[in-house]
């Protein structure tokens, strides 16, 4: 497993990412067998949120660090997220608190990583980065992470951080994955889906770790869907953001690689995001053993330029072999 350096985090990161939000462990139930097949397989990270299941996935994943290395797991996972139903902002030293507290009970564990889960450009960059470096300095976390923010709020903050000696944002979370997202999920996500998107020229050129959430476009080339084939195995919001034609010609091309190196159409979504030019690491939801064996072959694969090229949703198709 290929792995990536992370601010504050004192281990290689693995280039997955696990990603907690998931049916089983939202559910409360204990995946150990998969959790453990992720870690042999040199998945060391594993991110989850205080929201994710009403904190089942937390629960899950504490229960699971207990029975492993902790040193060698990093675990990330996320605060502040508004009300729901979306009614207020949750985006203050108070919230942020109370959440903390709970994820490092459900956890049992120091957190590695917090993310703020989303973003509320109507509070000061200032006042945010001083609540959250409270639990840096108690230690409770060791690092701090953005999730839905642009990167221009991000260097805003990490400029205040700097000015005034404290701990800046390490890593960006946005949505990241092969095709183009043509209608948000919901509204201020931030995404660097599409070969013409600025944002992602943008974390291109500084580096900056980038956790890319639903790195399968919500299922659509995670394999479990093809190209023209039945689409109420997609969800409703997987469809209505990335079901359209040009996706559906990408994802018919990235078929045919997949089928060319022997590999599934997982491998080559994520090989793709691999080779982008972004700081990536990829999160991907795991639900069997077998998934992870399979997306692991992703290392293997070797896009060739023109590949690479024919999978952004705007190129010419690839000359049949």
């Amino acid at each position: 497993m290929e792995t990536g350096k992370i601010r504050g985090i004192n281990v290689p990161v693995g280039r997955i990412v696990f990603g907690c939000m998931n049916p089983a462990m939202d559910a409360g139930r204990d995946n150990f067998d998969v959790l453990d097949a992720a870690l042999d397989a040199g998945i060391n990270a594993f991110d989850t949120a205080r929201i994710y299941g009403g904190g089942n996935s937390e629960r899950v994943l504490g229960r699971w660090l207990t029975r492993v290395d902790r040193d060698k797991v990093v675990v990330s996972t996320k605060c502040c997220h508004p009300a729901l139903p979306i009614r207020f902002s949750r985006m203050s030293a108070k919230h942020a608190r109370q959440d903390v507290e709970r994820s490092l009970d459900c956890l049992r564990s120091h957190i590695d990583i917090l993310f703020l889960h989303r973003d509320d450009p109507r509070v000061p960059v200032g006042e945010i980065m001083e609540f959250m470096n409270v639990f840096v300095k108690e230690g409770s976390v060791r690092a701090l992470g953005a999730s839905n923010w642009t990167l221009a709020r991000i260097n805003e903050a990490n400029a205040y951080a700097e000015a005034h000696g404290l701990t800046p944002f390490s890593v960006s979370s946005p949505q990241f994955s092969m095709g183009a997202r043509f209608k948000d999920i919901w509204g201020g996500c931030v995404t660097l889906t599409g070969p013409n998107n600025a944002e992602r020229k943008r974390y291109e050129e500084c580096g900056m770790p980038v956790f890319a959430w639903s790195a399968m476009a919500m299922g659509f080339v995670s394999g479990k869907y093809r190209a023209g084939g039945d689409d109420s195995v997609l969800s409703r919001d997987a469809r209505r953001s990335f079901l359209c034609p040009a996706n559906l010609e990408c994802l018919r091309r990235a078929e045919r690689i997949a089928e060319a190196h022997g590999v599934p159409v997982s491998a080559v979504a994520t090989a793709y995001l691999l080779g982008s030019g972004v700081n990536v690491f990829p999160l991907v939801s795991f639900s069997s053993v077998e998934r992870i064996s399979r997306l692991v072959a992703a290392f293997d694969v070797r896009l060739s330029p023109e590949e690479r090229a024919s999978l952004d949703c705007d190129a010419p198709e690839l000359p049949r072999r």
